[in-house]
């Protein structure tokens, strides 16, 4: 006979206790679930599987920084055994060159278009000179002819017996203080030969002149400039002599271009070369006849003086005080063509002269 439980169809070998301890099983499970539901996010992923992870990419980082440095290495090494023309970039070129050249080209553009100077010049020379020379006279019988004849006399013996007789015809002052000159330095030598002692001042120069800037290079300029010329002629020797002493005033009309080789922080160097005009104003000639130290006769006359031209070149300096006020000193060679009178300028025709001055520009 089967039991109750064979007769609903109880497995065999089934117990109670094993269906408790399912329950059981079953309960702790869903405890569990149930307990890890309730606990933070960041628990569900142990902390253990986070150190595993962190040191891979600290690894792979380490790993990139070096190959980094293995580059850069290669690199420098590459560009060391270059060629050293090479180890600059071609394309660091041009900033520079546009910077030079941007810096030209405000220079240029900053120039002072008018300047206007005062100038001084001259220089101290030995102007003494010493040569033969020769008395031309007039005989008063023929002063009143329509074709006066001359007479040349280059030794004072020969002078002494034309001025007897002309003194005796015409007994002047003049005249009479002549033949006393002559007697003095014909006395004891009577082939004494008329020598004389020519004397130039150093000229003196004054100028004031107005420029005009074609460019920053190239400029124009006019003027006006202020010469005196004085010179003393003495006829005969210390004790007897006659002295005839010329002063000449010209105002001058300079013509002149200018050109810069450079211009740098506050110097300029600079070039010119121009023609002159100088048109005289006044002129006198003084006569005196000194004997023993004493002035015997004198008189004055006035100097019919022509036109004077020159030309000069020179290379000038310049120190810039303030961005508009500079001075200058500009050595100049001058050629001054003969005009018939005689001057330093016709006995030194080449001068160097060393003008200084004052410029303003605006």
């Amino acid at each position: 006979m089967r039991t109750a439980d064979e007769a609903i169809g109880t497995p065999s070998g089934y117990s109670p206790d094993s269906v408790v301890e399912k329950q059981q099983d079953e309960q702790i499970s869903k405890d569990s679930l149930k307990h890890e539901q309730n606990q933070p996010q960041q628990l569900l992923f142990p902390p253990l599987t986070i150190a595993p992870i962190s040191k891979q990419v600290f690894a792979k980082e380490e790993s990139r920084q070096q190959q980094d440095e293995q580059i850069s290495k290669d690199s420098l090494k590459h560009e060391q055994n270059q060629p050293q023309q090479l180890r600059f970039p071609p394309l660091t070129i041009a900033p520079i060159s546009k910077q030079v050249f941007a810096k030209e080209e405000s220079r240029q553009q900053q120039f002072n278009p008018m300047s206007i100077s005062l100038t001084f010049s001259g220089l101290p020379d030995n102007n003494d000179l010493l040569h033969p020379a020769s008395i031309t006279a007039i005989p008063t019988l023929d002063i009143t002819s329509e074709e006066p004849s001359t007479a040349s006399f280059d030794n004072w013996t020969q002078y002494l017996n034309f001025i007897d007789e002309e003194a005796l015809i015409n007994p002047t002052e003049e005249n009479q203080s002549l033949r006393r000159i002559a007697a003095s330095n014909a006395s004891g030598n009577p082939q004494q030969q008329i020598e004389e002692h020519t004397h130039h001042d150093v000229p003196f120069s004054i100028s004031l002149s107005l420029n005009k800037a074609v460019d920053w290079r190239w400029s124009l300029g006019t003027g006006l400039n202020y010469t005196r010329l004085h010179s003393t002629f003495d006829l005969g020797y210390s004790r007897a002599f006659i002295r005839n002493e010329q002063t000449i005033h010209y105002l001058g009309v300079p013509v002149n271009a200018s050109y810069t080789f450079l211009g740098r922080d506050r110097w300029k160097l600079f070039g010119t070369a121009g023609a002159t005009l100088d048109i005289p104003v006044g002129s006198s000639l003084s006569i005196r006849h000194v004997l023993d130290g004493q002035n015997i006769f004198k008189r004055s006359d006035k100097l019919q003086v022509p036109l004077q031209w020159s030309v000069n070149v020179g290379v000038g300096l310049q120190f810039n005080l303030t961005p508009n006020i500079g001075i200058f000193a500009q050595p100049s060679v001058n050629y001054y063509f003969n005009n018939g009178t005689k001057t330093i300028r016709s006995e030194h025709p080449w001068s160097v002269t060393m003008p200084v001055g004052l410029r303003y520009t605006w």
